[in-house]
């Protein structure tokens, strides 16, 4: 751009500097009394001729090489223009000399005026048709042959005009221009300069930037110094004369530098096709190689695609429902276990979505899904709740695996399904059992613990140490059955989803401190200190209180279990965008490494925390995973052995009144 803006001011300086110059040349010599001998005014005449039949030749003989109308017309107009002038000058020279010097001037006079007419108009007319083919297309194309035949026609017309017209008056001494006609051609060059320089072409064509430089001097020849002079062979008369020959020359100049440009594209474009050549040999080369490369692989192909058929079969025969689909979820394969799991055949499961026996489960959980196989490009395992086309409604165990291309962009996804209808049955059926139990077991184990701690206490009466003893073991031992039990019902609340999710607003370091309490005894046994930070102003969080409890407790129990004594537990709580933050850091032992991965998996417990309680359960994480898995929240850890853990929850601050609809639905 900057270049363009600085080829475009150039220029314009130059013609600016030309018009100055031509200014300049009028004022210095319109006063001086010039002599001209004979030669010279024999070699203007013979410039007069030569120069502006060798541009109408040039001219045209590159016009079919282009095509630009342009050409055809400049070129037609100087050949126009040297025919008058040759004519003019045989005229003025062998037969007009006898003649009275009135006569004589006028013929010389009038010569000049057609001659400069007949060129101003044509190079006028190739701005014209130029623009109005730009406009209109084709309806405005000329043929060569009418622009020729006009060219004729308007040069017989000259001829007429000079060979049978008595000529007007060539001057008129009574005006301030002496010879006013000549402003005619000089208008029309006047036009062509106008027109030449807004079409702006000039910018980037030598050619137009030169032509308009001679349509400068011939319209500042015209009008400045022939329409001023005020005699035959006059000092502006010689001026005209010389601006004529220039502006000839100039074109010359711009005839040349674009056949020039021309000839210096060809040899690019010479260069060009050789390099192409090299380049199409070195393809051919290694082509031949692939292609003798190819021939070898054909036998290997072949082995391949027997092996693909086999794998297509295995696929297509399997148990499990496998489905392929685009990254949009459009469904491209579908085996058999697919059509006989749903029920839909498999022209209608082509081409369709998953939504087609899908599309029951909670809307959040079909957000999470999506984020983790299309954004974040991670396998994906969950259960679904589907609908067979008879209405039948079946669950499914689904992993679904994004296949990346080389650029780790998503192209398909490959889901991998089961129906676990009859499983879950089952797990029902034990959970409900569990549940029954544990809320038998509930009362029973609740009046031990009430009637030992009564009688520890001395409620019942005085007895023994090695009686209170025995009631202290049995209070314990009742104690760790009550919170087992406690933790059975926990787990089959969560996996027969009948836990009850009311959200209200939370103060969240209120909620942990009355955790803290319900702890304080366990705390001050083992003397560890707890540190709560929180932000000033921390929103309040729609969260249900039992729930939040349940995690807390759990988090806050393992790190005093798994913690020394004389240790600190720190709680950080923080707004974090539309999410509130729970770190919760202890100094305890740590998860092995290797272990990271199991952590929240049901009944897991890690090698050094076995060694330091044998009696835990490996539900406690599990449960709180599945508890924020299914209220929208979010849990992540990182721990180091013997140093200690640091767990992350992210609770959501506020929820659309759909949103909590949706998770009661989901619990």
């Amino acid at each position: 751009m900057k270049r363009r803006n600085s080829l475009n001011n150039s220029g314009v300086l130059v013609y600016l500097i030309c018009l100055l110059g031509l200014v300049f040349l009028y004022f210095l010599f319109r006063d001086v009394d010039w002599n001209v001998t004979t030669s010279l005014n024999t070699i203007i005449d013979i410039n007069s001729v030569l120069i502006p039949l060798i541009v109408s030749v040039l001219v045209l003989v590159r016009f079919p090489s282009k095509k630009n109308y342009i050409f055809l017309f400049i070129g037609i107009g100087f050949l126009g223009a040297t025919i008058l002038d040759a004519y003019d000058s045989i005229m003025t020279t062998m037969v007009l000399e006898e003649l009275p010097e009135s006569q004589y001037g006028s013929f010389f006079t009038w010569g000049w005026f057609a001659s400069r007419l007949f060129l101003s108009v044509f190079i006028f007319l190739s701005y014209v048709l130029t623009e109005l083919r730009k406009i209109h297309g084709k309806v405005a194309e000329v043929s060569e042959p009418v622009v020729y035949a006009l060219g004729w026609i308007l040069l017989l017309a000259a001829f007429i005009f000079l060979g049978f017209v008595d000529f007007p008056q060539a001057y008129i001494y009574t005006s301030v221009v002496s010879r006013p006609y000549e402003l005619l051609a000089g208008m029309f060059f006047l036009l062509s300069f106008i027109g030449y320089l807004k079409k702006g072409d000039w910018r980037n064509s030598n050619f137009e930037f030169w032509v308009i430089i001679s349509l400068l001097i011939s319209f500042m020849g015209q009008v400045m110094f022939m329409a001023f002079s005020k005699e035959l062979f006059d000092p502006m008369y010689y001026l005209a004369e010389l601006a004529k020959i220039i502006s000839y020359l100039v074109v010359l100049v711009a005839i040349i530098a674009d056949v020039f440009t021309l000839f210096k594209e060809a040899v690019r474009n010479e260069k060009r096709l050789e390099i192409q050549n090299i380049k199409l040999r070195s393809a051919m080369n290694e082509l031949e190689a692939k292609s003798h490369k190819l021939m070898l692989n054909m036998e290997k192909i072949k082995k391949q695609s027997e092996e693909l058929k086999r794998l297509h079969l295995v696929v297509e025969n399997t148990s499990d429902h496998i489905i392929i689909t685009d990254n949009e979820g459009t469904i491209l394969y579908a085996n058999k276990a697919a059509v006989q799991i749903s029920g839909y055949t498999k022209e209608e499961i082509i081409f369709s979505n998953p939504k087609l026996w899908g599309g029951r489960m909670p809307t959040q959980y079909y957000e999470d899904l999506w984020d983790t196989i299309k954004i974040k490009k991670k396998e994906y395992t969950g259960e679904f709740v589907n609908r067979k086309k008879n209405g039948e409604i079946f669950i499914e165990e689904i992993t679904i695996t994004p296949i990346l291309d080389d650029n780790n962009n998503v192209q398909y996804f490959v889901a991998i399904g089961r129906d676990v209808t009859q499983f879950k049955a089952i797990e029902n059926v034990k959970s409900e059992f569990i549940s029954l139990v544990s809320h038998q077991l509930k009362t029973p184990i609740s009046t031990i613990r009430w009637y030992t701690e009564a009688m520890i206490q001395g409620d019942m009466g005085d007895m023994s140490d090695l009686q209170k003893e025995a009631l202290q073991t049995v209070y314990s031992s009742s104690a760790r059955m009550a919170n087992l039990i406690q933790i059975f019902l926990h787990v089959s609340k969560i996996e027969m989803g009948s836990f009850r999710y009311e959200p209200e607003p939370l103060n969240i370091a209120e909620e942990i401190r009355k955790v803290e309490n319900k702890l304080k005894v366990n705390l001050e046994r083992k003397n560890m200190e707890v540190e709560i930070k929180e932000d000033a102003q921390l929103p309040l969080v729609d969260y249900d209180a039992n729930l939040l409890d349940v995690i807390i407790q759990n988090l806050f129990s393992n790190a005093i279990k798994y913690s020394d004594e004389n240790t600190k537990i720190e709680i950080t709580v923080k707004k974090i965008g539309n999410n509130i933050e729970i770190i919760m850091k202890d100094q305890g032992c740590g998860i092995p490494q290797d272990q990271h991965a199991k952590i929240f998996s049901k009944m897991f417990r890690a090698d050094n925390a076995k060694q330091i309680d044998p009696n835990g359960t490996g539900l406690g994480l599990y449960i709180v995973k599945k508890i924020l898995d299914k209220t929208g929240g979010e849990i992540a850890f990182k721990s180091e052995e013997d140093v200690g853990t640091t767990f992350f929850i992210k609770l959501p601050i506020r929820r659309k009144s759909d949103k909590i609809r949706e998770l009661k639905e989901g619990i």
